[in-house]
């Protein structure tokens, strides 16, 4: 599937999430059991017939062995909310990060663009720094509290669904005070392309400079 994506997109580099190009990132996990955790997911979730669907806590995936294992081996016991995202998707539209590691499972094949925290100057984000990776189903991984990242896209028609897993209370509404506008939920920080007129309804900083990262998903 991934020469397939990657026919699709010519004069795109569409990495593997395998190549040594990913460490800079995150890490795939290669011993860690968390498919009783999809399971939960896959039966509370669905993919969306347009657009992207995103919850932050689903008790029945929190309350399995393998969240309990994630929460040990990746959060040291920290509590950790287990969420879904899901959806048709094929632009990259806005950059967030947290203040701590998101580890997914990829259920369906998925794409992901990221970048690098350090590569915001005075505010923006120039896309064309953002590398792109190719995720096969099946696949743990993480990103580093440090990694731009976004929904991720879609790699065939019928979309993609992700288990993610956040520390507590990420991405839940923000408390009252005052804050940084790219703070736009607990513990997540957004810079959006112009483009994205969605995110910008929603409050969103404009952030991102540069091309509107766009793929082509295979027929």
């Amino acid at each position: 599937m991934l020469e397939k994506f990657r026919a699709a997109n010519p004069g795109k580099t569409i990495y593997s999430i395998q190549d040594k190009a990913f460490s800079r990132y995150g890490k795939v996990y290669h011993d860690l059991d968390i498919s009783d955790v999809a399971c939960e997911v896959e039966k509370a979730c669905q993919i969306p017939e347009s657009g992207v669907f995103y919850t932050p806590t689903i008790p029945s995936a929190e309350a399995v062995p393998g969240a309990k294992l994630a929460q040990m081996q990746v959060y040291g016991g920290l509590p950790m909310e287990v969420g879904c995202c899901s959806g048709k998707n094929d632009t990259l539209n806005a950059f967030e990060y947290h203040l701590c590691t998101e580890l997914t499972y990829a259920i369906t094949d998925l794409v992901l663009i990221l970048g690098i925290t350090s590569d915001i100057v005075d505010g923006t984000y120039d896309t064309k720094n953002a590398e792109i990776f190719f995720v096969p189903k099946g696949t743990v991984f993480e990103v580093y509290p440090t990694t731009l990242h976004y929904a991720p896209c879609s790699v065939n028609p019928d979309g993609f669904m992700a288990v993610i897993c956040l520390l507590k209370g990420t991405n839940t509404p923000l408390p009252e005070g005052e804050h940084d506008k790219k703070l736009l939920m607990t513990n997540k920080w957004l810079i959006c392309h112009p483009e994205d007129q969605a995110d910008l309804d929603s409050g969103a900083a404009l952030g991102l400079v540069g091309e509107n990262i766009r793929l082509t998903i295979p027929g």
